[in-house]
């Protein structure tokens, strides 16, 4: 995965069942804390929380480790592996591009 790099903010969100369901977003040493949010569900009845990012002068590679509580009191976790940031272009057109 590649995020955008500084001197931008990369945004990494996605989906809870529950509504103010606290997220944890951990990368690089540093502990990003949200809350799902109500005012954004979707048709299925979840919600969505976000965490925006510090500007990343590095590369990489890094790892995002997310957690949630789940209703039972066990912890969701996801790994994310390798994300780099970076620049991203895409380029079309002449077949001597």
């Amino acid at each position: 995965m590649v995020l955008q790099r500084a001197p931008q903010r990369a945004i990494v969100w996605g989906f809870t069942d529950t509504f103010n369901t606290p997220t944890t977003l951990t990368m690089n040493n540093k502990i990003y804390h949200t809350k799902s949010s109500s005012t954004a569900e979707n048709l299925l009845g979840q919600s969505i929380w976000s965490v925006t990012l510090n500007p990343q002068t590095e590369e990489g590679p890094f790892q995002i480790n997310i957690t949630q509580p789940l209703a039972n009191g066990t912890l969701a976790s996801i790994t994310l592996d390798d994300v780099l940031f970076g620049d991203v272009w895409v380029c079309s057109g002449q077949s001597n591009m």
